[in-house]
């Protein structure tokens, strides 16, 4: 029966994406909020007490790991996300595109992935909890250097960036044949934990306050949608389920799971919407969070209410604490958490999701030889060497952690041709989305050796944008 009750839900819930009417009240999006804050003092660790869920547990060593996890469509369903504690959200680039963090310590997957690069907001997320990195590269750009932030805060010394990239780890990686690259890197969490227990490191305890009461207060919130600056691909619907204590989460492909646990519904027990300034350093693909330490409005959902509250962090090696309405500390319920780091055009919408979302429209796709989903060429220049990316969707985010890349700039905001030599006339490889990092390997006046997604190829120069220019 809860599985009918399930597929019905998900039913209702795709279908209204698409729908043509929406109810849903958006909620003002503030980056401060008149709140007087009662400041919070360190909570006690509670023995037998997960410090993260607050879950019962028998774990007799505190070891958070943190691991960054690809939130493109082409990375879901994503594996091991059903063993975090917590799952972060935050942006990694401009026109709405995320990227997810998870935060493992009261269990730990065999593996976890797709794993993709780091930036500096995520060095600085680990500081809250001193917890092992893992990632696959890192952003070296200059003013937005994760290579430098890690060493500045110690982790490098401290061994517990964990670098896909590279001999050191590399046993702890691997590729493997769920999606396609780059989006199929899986790190052997568990082995890496085992790893870390002989560094005998000794990782901070910095607990949450959790609660059995379910009353706070708040505007009842059954149903609730996030929608990061219109992005369809990166949206996500809450719905919460009395019988399981907790908030479903729906993505545009339907109901969230994970891949290699598929027969466990994912329930969220608090899902919180953080927000803080996001900058830019030169670049839509060089995000920062500069005012990650100091404060801010929370938007926060919690036992099928909505809270409109705030949140603290006095310094980086602080826990970052929500408030409720009341200033006081939020006593969390007992579960995972889902909390989101962005800014105020990060719409939250309580109810039916936006007009806005639903009313997209989509254009018919084809396929190339390489099986890769593109739009038709525009009518007019044949000798331009891009097309018109699918009406309502935007470029996904590739990694842009290692030197020697460009960014494809393309004057119509289609994606590139990358071809198997330098001629128009050449077959093509593949097609690059506008605002792709890639690799260059050799440039010239007209044309450009790269390499992106494991393809080597050439492309026009005049739709790259180079580092140094």
């Amino acid at each position: 029966m809860r599985k009918m009750t399930a597929l019905f839900l998900l039913i209702v819930l795709v279908a209204g994406v698409f729908a043509d009417a929406s109810a849903g009240t958006l909620i003002p999006a503030t980056l401060k909020r008149n709140i007087k804050i009662n400041k919070a003092g360190d909570n006690p660790q509670i023995q037998g007490e997960s410090p993260t869920t607050g879950l019962p547990t028998s774990n007799t060593v505190y070891l958070p790991i943190m691991s960054q996890i690809d939130n493109n469509l082409d990375a879901i369903p994503q594996w091991g996300i059903s063993y975090a504690d917590i799952m972060y959200e935050l942006p990694i680039q401009g026109q709405g595109w995320t990227r997810l963090t998870a935060l493992f310590s009261d269990q730990y997957p065999e593996e976890a992935g797709p794993v993709r690069s780091g930036r500096v907001m995520h060095a600085d997320l680990r500081e809250e909890w001193d917890a092992a990195l893992i990632h696959y590269g890192k952003q070296e750009a200059a003013g937005s250097n994760m290579k430098e932030a890690l060493s500045k805060y110690g982790v490098t010394k401290k061994g517990l960036t964990i670098d896909g990239i590279g001999n050191q780890y590399k046993d702890y990686f691997a590729r493997v044949r769920y999606h396609a690259a780059p989006h199929n890197v899986s790190a052997y969490v568990a082995n890496i934990r085992d790893m870390l227990l002989s560094k005998n490191y000794p990782f901070p305890v910095r607990p949450f306050k959790f609660t059995d009461e379910t009353n706070y207060g708040g505007t009842p919130a059954q149903q609730f949608s996030i929608i990061h600056k219109k992005n369809k691909d990166t949206s996500s619907t809450f719905s919460y389920d009395p019988s399981l204590k907790g908030y479903q989460r729906f993505i545009r492909t339907g109901a969230y799971y994970d891949y290699l646990n598929p027969a466990q519904v994912l329930v969220y027990s608090n899902v919180i919407i953080q927000r803080t300034k996001l900058t830019f350093n030169g670049h839509t693909m060089n995000p920062l969070l500069p005012d990650v330490v100091g404060g801010g409005a929370a938007d926060i959902f919690v036992a099928g209410q909505y809270i409109a509250g705030a949140w603290a962090r006095e310094k980086l090696t602080d826990r970052t604490v929500f408030y409720d309405q009341n200033g006081n500390e939020l006593a969390l319920q007992r579960g995972k958490t889902w909390i989101v780091i962005c800014d105020v055009d990060t719409d939250v919408v309580i109810g039916d999701v936006d007009a806005s979302m639903q009313n997209t429209v989509f254009a018919a796709v084809t396929e190339n030889e390489d099986g890769v989903k593109i739009a038709a060429q525009p009518a007019g220049d044949s000798s331009q060497d891009s097309f018109t990316v699918t009406a309502g969707e935007t470029a996904a985010p590739t990694d842009a952690g290692d030197e020697n890349m460009a960014t494809v700039t393309v004057p119509n905001k289609g994606a590139l041709n990358m071809r198997a030599k330098d001629s128009g006339k050449s077959n093509i490889l593949t097609t690059i989305p506008n605002g792709s990092k890639v690799e260059v390997l050799k440039r010239d006046k007209e044309w450009t050796q790269i390499r992106y997604d494991n393809k080597t190829g050439f492309v026009m120069s005049k739709y790259l944008e180079f580092p140094q220019e």
